[in-house]
């Protein structure tokens, strides 16, 4: 193989990779987006929620890290809707029953009779 190959061959797997990381950045935050709306259905109806009550509904895909669930809760964005008021432990095994936040979600203004 030439040098020129090599450093195109370099490239094409470079701009292949970072394809890669693009889309699956997109999948992730959209996955976000989706796990925020469950997680505020499920705190309208039922007056709080958990990451484990979105986890069952809203499950992690294969090969991703459970602690994306977190992003769906995360009080650093601008108008964060929901409150903590207190913890419970896991029911997941693998997370060793570490406690785990339990949120409220004051501003639910919309019917959820039906969900």
């Amino acid at each position: 193989m030439t040098r020129q190959a090599g450093l195109f061959a370099g490239r094409e797997l470079r701009d292949r990779a970072l394809w890669q990381v693009e889309e699956t950045k997109e999948a992730r935050q959209a996955w976000v987006r989706q796990g925020r709306q469950v997680a505020e259905l499920i705190a309208a109806k039922e007056g709080k929620v958990t990451s484990d009550d979105v986890r069952a509904v809203h499950p992690v895909p294969d090969g991703w890290d459970p602690r994306i669930l977190g992003a769906i809760f995360n009080a650093k964005r601008r108008g964060f809707p929901f409150v903590k008021i207190g913890y419970t432990q896991t029911k997941y095994k693998q997370a060793h029953a570490r406690p785990i936040p339990i949120w409220a979600y004051p501003q639910a203004s919309y019917d959820v009779a039906g969900v």
